[in-house]
Order: structure tokens, then sequence, then C-alpha cells
């Protein structure tokens, strides 16, 4: 592990930030050259699909860790007006560069606003520990409009680990079994609507991919 900064607090969010600061947008670009294929979107396609059929047409659509932007591009392909985040600033430059609006924020320090018909998380939750994941989960359910939509995917397994795999910098990952997930998703007050293993890339990187909405507070 090559993080040697301030580790005492939150130091699997920071570390994992503080390495996608190191290695920059097109560094990650260059270690990640499949993003740069059309074709990587296809495994996910069905499943974004089925998400954005619950947002109306007019729905506001938050994706946070948008990093170099392919998701955003393909949903607002499909009509829908995305606001772009990253925690990291130099994914934040790189989409304002391509002439994107986008804007830094942190899932786990700052509010996020709203109300949102979808909060979108691909691949980013999976660097949270489980005690940030409780609050993420939080914080999003208050940012979601009536009958708003939660759609994120992790990595499936078992612990956690700091990995220097692909970048060369390391970053935290956080693995989650469906079951666990699901039960994570019950005690965070979320109603599951999917919830299965799949392809995530050409070269099979699986993933956990979920949709789930914040339960209707029953009324006494």
């Amino acid at each position: 592990m090559k993080y040697n900064g301030s580790m005492s607090e939150n130091q699997e969010n920071q570390g994992t930030l503080h390495s996608y600061e190191i290695a920059g947008a097109e560094g990650y670009l260059a270690s990640h050259p499949h993003l740069a294929n059309p074709e990587v979107m296809e495994p996910v396609k069905g499943w974004l699909n089925r998400v954005l059929a619950l947002v109306p047409p007019n729905g506001r659509v938050l994706e946070l860790g948008s990093a170099l932007g392919r998701d955003a591009d393909y949903i607002e392909s499909h009509g829908y007006s995305v606001e772009r985040t990253d925690a990291a600033q130099t994914f934040v430059d790189y989409m304002q560069k391509q002439g994107h609006s986008a804007r830094l924020l942190d899932l786990v320090h700052d509010e996020l606003g709203g109300p949102y018909d979808m909060v979108f998380a691909n691949a980013v939750l999976l660097h949270l520990t489980g005690e940030e994941t409780e609050v993420a989960l939080h914080k999003v359910r208050n940012s979601l409009s009536k009958g708003g939509v939660l759609a994120f995917s992790v990595k499936p397994g078992d612990g956690e680990e700091w990995t220097e795999a692909k970048m060369g910098e390391a970053r935290y990952y956080n693995y989650w079994t469906a079951e666990g997930l699901s039960a994570q998703l019950t005690k965070a007050n979320y109603q599951v609507l999917e919830l299965f293993e799949g392809r995530s890339q050409p070269d099979n990187t699986q993933r956990l991919f979920v949709m789930a909405t914040p339960c209707v507070p029953s009324r006494r």
C-alpha cells in the first residue's frame, strides 16, 4: 500500500481518493483502456434500461462517482439530464474539459441535495467501509423523491482489502455477498427491487447490481 498520508480517520475513503488524484483521469483511462470501447456498456445495458424505465422523462438524476462520464453519456442518450459529480477533483476537471457540467461531491462527507428521482452510483460504494455504506445509504434515502430509485453496483465476495491492481496505486475494496447487501439495504429502510450478480465489462468482471427504493413509512 503506497498511501502514506493521514490515515487515522476515514482512511479507506481518503486513501482511495488520494490514489485517484495521483493517477489522474488520464492515468486512470490508461490503466483501464477498455473504458474507451463503447462495447464496455453492453453487459450492463439491460440493467440500466430497467432502471431508467422507473425514472420519469423529466426526472432529476444524480450520478455519484461519474469518473470519465461513460455511464452519464449513456443515460443522457435516453433523454435524461444527469448531474455529474465525483469526489476526485481529477475526474471533475476531466469532465469539464469534455464540455460537461460537473461538480465535486463526496458521498461520505457532503450533503447530496435533492430531491432526485434517481441516484446512480456504479462501482462507487465498493470503496466504502460498512459504516460508510450505512451513512451513504441514509444520505441517499433522504435525497430521493417519493418513488425515487437508488441504482448501484459493488464487487461480490467476502471481506475487504487494499490493492494496487490495474492502477499501481492503492485502492480500498469492500466486498459484499448478495445476502449481506440485501440485509444492509433492509436495515437502511429500503425495498430491494432487484439484486443480481452479473458481468460489468466484456472481460467478465463481476458485480452485484442493485435497484432499490426507500420504504414508504407505515401509517399509525
